[in-house]
C-alpha cells in the first residue's frame, strides 16, 4: 500500500502538493495526518467530489504501508501517526519538501527537497520531469497553493522557480478565476480585532542595525489565519523583521518575517521547537504565560542576530 501524506494542520501548498503527488503516484492513497487549514476545508466543502479521493488516517491499516510519500515537510514531528512507521526495514520513504534541513528530519530513501517559496513549485518541476499530463482542475489546485505559500508572489520567499511554475500551471490552464476566488479573503470579525491588538502591542527596537517590530494579540478561541493577520501587520510597518505571538486559548502561535539574511526567523523559530525559512518561519508554544513568551522571543532574537555591517 502506498499512501501520500503532508503535515498536520494542512495548509493549501500542502493539499496541493499531495494532489501533484498523486500524479506521481497515481495507485498511493491521499491520506491528511490531522487538521486541514480553513482554506482547504472550505475548498474540499465546496468541491465534494474532491472528497471521494482523501481517506482518513483511521481507515489506514499503517503496517500494510510500503510506500509513504511526505509532502511539504521533511520534520517527523509534523507527520502525526505516520511518524511511528519511521524506521521500518520494510518502508520505502519518499520526501518533497521546500524548508530548510532540521535535527528533526525524516530519514528517507529519496528526498526531492530545496528550499523555494511553494512546495508546489518543487512538485511541478517533477510532473515537468517525468511528462504527466495535468488536467486544469488540478493545475488550478496547485495554482492557489502557489499563491497562498507566496501570498500572490509577493513573499520575500518568493523564488523565480515558484514564477515560472505558476506560468506552467497556468499553461495546463489552470481557473485563474477560480485561484482568484480562493485566495481573496474578508477579514472576520475575530481577525479584526486580532489584527487591532497586533498593531496597538507593536513595540519596536534595535538589534545589532537591525530594527525589529515585536507584537503579541490575545484571544479566548482560535482566529483562523493567523500568519495572514501578521502579513497584514507587516505590511503596514517597514521594519526589517516582524515577531508576532498570538495567545489563543492554552496555545501560543508565533510566527516569525525577517528580510535580512543576519536575522534568521527559522533559528528563532527553532528555539522553540518551530521551523521554516530563513524570512518565514513559525512555532506553537505551551505551557506558558504571554509575557513570558514574548520576553524569551525578545532574548532569542538577541541571541540569533548578527551584526549588520555597515557599507561606505
Amino acid at each position: 500500500m502506498e499512501v501520500i501524506t503532508s503535515h498536520i494542520h494542512a495548509d493549501f501548498d500542502a493539499y496541493a502538493s499531495m494532489v501533484a503527488a498523486k500524479l506521481l503516484y497515481p495507485e498511493a492513497e491521499l491520506v491528511f495526518p490531522g487538521s486541514q487549514e480553513k482554506s482547504v476545508r472550505a475548498f474540499l466543502e465546496k468541491n465534494t467530489h474532491l472528497q471521494e479521493d482523501i481517506l482518513k488516517h483511521r481507515q489506514i491499516d499503517f503496517e500494510a504501508i510500503t510506500r509513504l510519500i511526505v509532502v511539504d515537510t521533511r520534520q517527523a514531528s509534523r507527520i502525526g501517526p505516520f511518524a511511528g512507521i519511521l524506521g521500518r526495514k520494510d518502508l520505502e520513504v519518499v520526501v518533497f519538501d521546500h524548508h530548510p534541513e532540521s535535527d528533526d528530519d525524516i530519514i528517507s530513501d529519496e528526498c526531492c527537497c530545496r528550499e523555494l517559496g511553494s512546495n508546489v513549485a518543487l512538485m511541478v518541476e517533477k510532473l515537468k520531469q517525468a511528462g504527466v499530463s495535468v488536467s486544469p482542475e488540478a493545475a488550478t489546485i496547485m495554482a492557489i497553493g502557489i499563491y497562498e505559500d507566496t501570498g500572490g508572489l509577493l513573499f520575500s520567499s518568493t523564488t523565480p522557480e515558484d514564477c515560472r511554475a505558476l506560468a506552467d500551471l497556468i499553461a495546463w490552464d489552470a481557473d485563474m478565476v477560480k485561484v482568484s476566488r480562493s485566495v481573496s479573503k474578508e477579514m472576520s470579525p475575530e481577525q479584526i480585532k486580532t489584527l487591532d491588538q497586533l498593531i496597538r502591542n507593536a513595540g519596536a527596537r534595535l538589534v545589532n542595525g537591525i530594527s525589529v517590530l515585536v507584537t503579541h494579540a490575545s484571544v479566548r478561541a482560535y482566529v483562523e489565519d493567523f500568519a495572514m493577520l501578521v502579513h497584514k501587520f507587516e505590511s503596514m510597518h517597514t521594519a526589517d523583521a516582524v515577531f508576532a505571538l498570538g495567545r489563543m486559548g492554552e496555545r501560543i502561535y508565533l510566527v516569525a518575517r525577517s528580510t535580512l539574511p543576519q536575522l534568521d526567523a527559522a533559528h528563532v523559530a527553532a528555539h522553540f521547537g518551530g521551523g521554516g525559512h530563513l524570512t518565514m518561519a513559525g512555532a506553537q508554544i505551551t505551557d506558558m504565560e504571554l509575557e513570558e513568551a514574548e520576553q524569551l522571543v525578545r532574548n532569542a532574537i538577541e541571541h540569533y542576530t548578527q551584526e549588520v555591517k555597515q557599507t561606505v
